[in-house]
């Protein structure tokens, strides 16, 4: 991959709770602001859904992936998160993401219109799928349910994580807690992730002994 500033090769979680993931970091960034390709931005989708099925969407922020091709016509998405707390009903709360994938590759974010779901919008998604032979594309949507339940707007509580320059995704950039992945040395010393050399024996983060050795 052609990278178009300085990057390397890291490991990145978010606490204790979701990770880890491969990613691509600039050291110069005043802040650590990990930048994913498509693979490991699904990794990340999977475990955000999967925890917020477990504990409740209400106070979660899950990224999906919808695929695409750059000459199928447009389609209707849903994201389906759970119940409004605030609502007496058990339905689950629905975006509606309208994506008109002609546009996609030259400015996804405004490519995309986004709504609650109405039952005109349902029926779309179920009716028309997406087609095409193009070159493959894909939007990365973050729904922050938590201000979705809150205030109703769907538009501030989605937005479009387009890819950079470099093909790479900015998920939470700049916003999320995110901690290196660290490892521990044979001798003992700590590093993180792409600091794959011990700065104090010199052995490599690949290259320790298969039995640590016993003080």
């Amino acid at each position: 991959m052609s990278l178009t500033h300085p990057s390397i090769r890291s490991r990145v979680s978010l606490e204790d709770w979701l990770g880890p993931f491969d990613c691509y970091i600039s050291p110069t960034d005043g802040w650590l602001r990990p930048r994913f390709d498509l693979e490991g931005a699904r990794e990340l989708s999977s475990q955000t859904v999967r925890m917020a099925a477990e504990d409740g969407f209400d106070s979660m922020t899950t990224i999906h992936i919808v695929d695409g091709r750059a000459d199928s016509g447009d389609t209707v998405h849903l994201v389906e998160g759970g119940p409004d707390r605030y609502s007496e009903s058990d339905d689950p709360m629905v975006v509606a993401l309208r994506i008109r994938w002609t546009g996609v590759g030259q400015d996804p974010v405004h490519a995309v219109s986004i709504s609650h779901a109405t039952p005109k919008d349902i029926k779309a998604a179920r009716k028309r799928k997406v087609s095409g032979r193009g070159p493959r594309r894909a939007v990365v949507v973050q729904v922050e349910w938590q201000w979705l339940f809150r205030d109703g707007d769907a538009t501030s509580a989605v937005d479009i994580c387009p890819p950079r320059p470099d093909g790479l995704y900015g998920v939470g950039d700049g916003h999320w807690p995110w901690t290196y992945v660290e490892w521990t040395c044979a001798c003992g010393s700590v590093w993180n992730w792409h600091e794959d050399q011990c700065g104090t024996c010199d052995l490599t983060r690949d290259g320790q002994p298969e039995h640590q050795p016993t003080t």
